[in-house]
């Protein structure tokens, strides 16, 4: 097993800069899930450390050996396309066999080495088949099998399971983190995946227009987003970012929606972008009002998307289902519950109007001033009626609003 470490990584194509100068550092047995939308140079950084791109700058080392100028066959690697790769012509057995007769193996220790990667992947009993004959998840074990056999220092998955259907990507998840962690081996995994990313790494490198947005755990990127880009990218649906601008002496937020919002300390600065996670807004009797253009019902929760005033796009995640409309005759009703048109459930369901309350756990929103969501802040609470006193903790950063979530 090794480390791997990437110093001051570039990579041009032309006048065009993919990758601008990427740092990091694995330890040994990590798996680190590269993340990003496409075309912001994740694959590229796997191809310059995998050796089938050279480098513009900077440096690749594998344990202590820099492995900049080697070829691929050099570098002690595996990697996983997500094409699978796989000869038509071969059998499961010399499809996984292939790269170690080329190494000159014995027979012996290419049978053993096959047989107990077929045992790990559940291929026994297809060790003869051709590729046309298995499903997609078993051509996917095949790949991964013929990368294990060669026991690398490094293993590099290029979006593995981005061809397979939503049951098996779940299945093949699991089983790509099982293994991996039993093998202990050294890990880069591609994906455009938000749910892949948090589920198989142990850390996140967040990737935009080639340059490293935060690299952090999985539930610090959710927490604590880098910046606006990463609080909008990183979570299904995506953090509601509600502009607003500081008021009184800069000791409260006015949304342009409506609200204004007390902080806890004096922050300089004017205009400030407040991001809330969908899961954190209820729907109920509160200040901030949003016209409803959809509503999604998922079995286990509600997805409701809405306007606030000025045209802001707003989603709530509402556990269950959404109650009924209300009709106005009953004055204990809720008036934030939505009127529901003679149509089937799934199409969108428009309503009068729906208020919403701010309520949440710890980080139930983020702050920030310019273009940064403040990382360090910790709120409880919620936005009703008379209720808007909150209290936060943060860590001293001045040029950075934390975060505006009152609390009773």
């Amino acid at each position: 097993m090794a480390t791997l470490t990437i110093d001051g990584l570039r990579k041009s194509f032309g006048a065009t800069e993919v990758l601008r100068r990427i740092d990091l550092s694995l330890a040994d047995g990590e798996m680190l899930v590269i993340v990003g939308a496409s075309g912001c140079g994740k694959s590229t950084l796997l191809r310059l450390v995998a050796g089938l791109e050279t480098p513009s700058e900077g440096r690749v080392r594998i344990g202590e050996r820099d492995v900049t100028t080697l070829d691929p066959s050099d570098r002690d690697i595996a990697m996983v396309f997500q094409n699978y790769a796989l000869y038509p012509h071969m059998s499961v057995f010399d499809n996984m066999a292939y790269g170690l007769r080329i190494r000159g193996l014995s027979r012996q220790e290419i049978a053993r080495r096959v047989e107990e990667a077929a045992a790990m992947l559940g291929l026994q009993a297809l060790l003869a088949r051709k590729p046309r004959q298995l499903s997609g998840g078993q051509r996917q074990r095949v790949a991964m099998g013929r990368a294990i056999v060669r026991e690398p220092k490094l293993f590099l998955f290029d979006e593995p399971l981005s061809n397979l259907d939503a049951k098996l990507r779940v299945q093949m998840r699991a089983e790509i983190r099982r293994l991996q962690r039993r093998l202990g081996v050294t890990s880069l995994y591609v994906t455009h995946d938000q749910v892949e990313a948090m589920t198989l790494g142990d850390r996140l490198l967040i990737l935009h227009e080639g340059r490293a947005a935060q690299l952090a755990t999985p539930m610090e990127v959710f927490e604590q987003p880098a910046d606006t880009y990463v609080a909008s990218f990183v979570g299904s649906p995506t953090m509601n970012l509600l502009r607003g601008r500081l008021v009184q002496d800069g000791i409260a937020v006015a949304l342009d929606a409506g609200p204004v919002i007390a902080l806890a300390g004096r922050y300089p600065g004017d205009r400030v972008t407040l991001g809330i996670r969908p899961e954190h807004l209820t729907l109920g009797p509160g200040e901030l009002s949003f016209a409803v253009d959809l509503i999604e019902p998922l079995g286990s929760e509600t997805l409701v998307h809405g306007r606030l005033v000025g045209d802001e796009t707003v989603v709530v995640k509402a556990p269950g289902a959404v109650g009924a409309a209300d009709d106005g005759n009953d004055p204990d009703r809720p008036r934030a519950y939505f009127r529901r048109h003679d149509r089937p459930a799934h199409r969108a369901n428009r309503a009068r109007h729906g208020t919403i309350a701010v309520t949440g756990g710890p980080d139930s929103g983020r702050g920030t001033v310019g273009n940064k969501v403040d990382s360090r802040a910790d709120c409880r609470g919620d936005v009703a009626a008379g209720q808007r006193r909150n209290t936060l903790r943060s860590q001293n950063h001045p040029d950075v609003l934390d975060t505006c979530c009152p609390r009773r």
